[in-house]
């Protein structure tokens, strides 16, 4: 039997009626973010275009966003222009959630003259702000701050729903957000419809939503791939850790 993606065939099917499915096809339902990527997207493309490419075919040709999509970016620009604006300057608090602030800057500001830390966050929201069937997480918070990290993680997972809030003795707390609250929420978090592949060897990168796992054998040790389940947050289980890395016996 042929493999299926997607529940179609990479091969014709006579008499099916139904068109082979193209690398077009699954590259569109696939978000990814990885060095790679960071590589070969092209310094010249705006902050707004790097995001919107998540809509593109190629790195190179223009997006086709609906009015949706486009809500989505200026979203995704508002809620991280803290990361992404290298002239940002915080607002009154009662602006905040970013509504209705001037996106100009995404406009003008090149993907090349972003610092390490905003390129991989811009590259991290087009991973997922089209919420693709499939994400893939390819190391795709190395070189972030860590408080930046925290950010795009708790987004991925919640969407505008929940934020981070300093707290009297200076530490951060997880709460819900004025977006949520006043029911204005154009990206959501992760779904049950979704698949979500964290590929990391840093365990506060992975997601806390994550909880199976694959530990890959080195090249041609002949070993097999080893499987698990971990206890809890991979991010907060030392034990699971270890045993994945084979650093103790379970």
């Amino acid at each position: 039997m042929p493999i299926k993606l997607f529940g179609r065939s990479r091969l014709p099917e006579p008499g099916s009626g139904v068109l082979p499915l193209t690398f077009w096809d699954i590259q569109a339902r696939i978000g990814h973010s990885s060095p790679e990527i960071h590589q070969h997207m092209p310094r010249s493309l705006t902050v707004r275009q790097v995001i919107e490419n998540a809509w593109a075919d190629t790195f190179r040709t223009r997006a086709k966003l609906d009015k949706q999509a486009t809500a989505k970016v200026e979203a995704c620009l508002q809620w991280f222009e803290a990361e992404l604006n290298p002239a940002y300057t915080a607002p009154p608090q009662v602006a905040l959630e970013g509504e209705g602030r001037n996106l100009e800057w995404a406009n003008h500001y090149m993907f090349g003259e972003l610092s390490f830390s905003a390129q991989r966050v811009a590259l991290f929201l087009r991973a997922i702000i089209k919420s693709p069937d499939i994400v893939v997480l390819d190391e795709a918070c190395s070189g972030m701050d860590d408080g930046v990290r925290n950010r795009c993680l708790l987004f991925l997972e919640a969407g505008q729903t929940k934020q981070y809030t300093k707290l009297s003795d200076g530490s951060e707390t997880i709460v819900e957000s004025e977006a949520s609250k006043t029911g204005n929420i154009k990206v959501g978090g992760l779904t049950s419809n979704q698949a979500l592949i964290c590929i990391s060897h840093i365990r506060e990168e992975i997601p806390n939503c994550v909880r199976e796992w694959i530990c890959l054998p080195e090249a041609n040790s002949g070993k097999p791939a080893r499987f698990g389940v971990a206890h809890a947050p991979l991010s907060r289980d030392e034990r699971s850790w270890r045993e994945i890395w084979g650093m103790e016996e379970i």
